[in-house]
């Protein structure tokens, strides 16, 4: 823990309760070394835009 700065913190979450873990490691492993280490992550309660959009994908030429 000598590494962390004084204001760090580490809290272990369960298995079932980490879904979020994932998209976070990537996140923060697409930072350099020299951009800034805090992330802003903002969880959306309802969707952003009330319309749904749906494209249509043609194979086979």
């Amino acid at each position: 823990m000598d590494r962390f700065p004084e204001e760090s913190s580490i809290t272990h979450y369960p298995r079932g309760k980490n879904r979020h873990a994932d998209p976070l490691a990537y996140i923060t492993s697409m930072l350099g070394q020299s951009e800034s280490r805090t992330l802003h992550i903002e969880v959306l309660e309802r969707p952003s835009i009330d319309q749904m959009e749906i494209n249509t994908i043609n194979t086979g030429g």
